[in-house]
């Protein structure tokens, strides 16, 4: 499945093509189609195909975890990967007012169980 998306960029023919995925793992996946999605592109006429695995932290994400990003293009210029951030930025500019956060009631739901059963899930009910 991960080597049918060339079906579809083929058929779409877009200008940049660019996905990001798990890193290459031979416990998880199969890393030959990592490079084959890689010659793929290229043999559908991309003029440049750039691919790295990069910490997305590093890169401005809210997230530390690190991906395999391809970029291809058609256009006369290669993709470069800019440069790894010094400093993460931090959540502020996407967090909303603490204010503004609605609230929420966690209601529990009774148990009568022994301790082999677990416990029902809470019932998280949302008060606006």
């Amino acid at each position: 499945m991960f080597l049918d998306q060339l079906d579809v960029v083929n058929t779409v023919n877009p200008t940049i093509f660019y996905a990001e995925m798990a890193p290459p793992d031979p416990a998880h996946n199969d890393p030959g189609e990592y490079t084959q999605l890689e010659i793929g592109l290229t043999r559908i006429g991309f003029k440049s195909v750039t691919a790295t695995i990069i910490n997305m932290v590093e890169h401005g994400a809210y997230t530390d975890r690190r991906k395999y990003v391809v970029v291809a293009t058609k256009t006369p210029q290669d993709f470069e990967f800019p440069e790894s951030m010094a400093q993460f930025p931090g959540c502020e500019r996407v967090m909303i007012p603490a204010d503004t956060v609605p609230t929420l009631a966690v209601v529990r739901v009774g148990w009568a169980g022994d301790v082999t059963s677990p416990p029902p899930l809470p019932v998280v009910v949302h008060h606006h």
